[in-house]
């Protein structure tokens, strides 16, 4: 599924209203979706924000840093 960032930007939107009212209705790709808990919507942006990232650079690859000590 190809998203948008109109679509991500839509979902961002939605963060206050889940926030105040505990669920919130949003269009992404032309659908209605529902979340119910904050923590569900901020991982649908997090997979939105990487499947656009794929569409425009290719796949991507989560990096980690491990700290260094002196």
């Amino acid at each position: 599924m190809a998203f948008t960032q109109a679509d991500i930007d839509a979902a961002k939107a939605a963060i206050n209203t889940v926030i105040t009212r505990g669920s919130v209705e949003v269009e992404i790709n032309g659908r209605r979706v529902k979340y119910l808990s904050l923590e569900s919507l901020l991982a649908a942006i997090s997979a939105m924000e990487q499947d656009l990232m794929s569409q425009t650079y290719g796949t991507t690859h989560k990096i980690a840093f491990t700290p260094v000590s002196d």
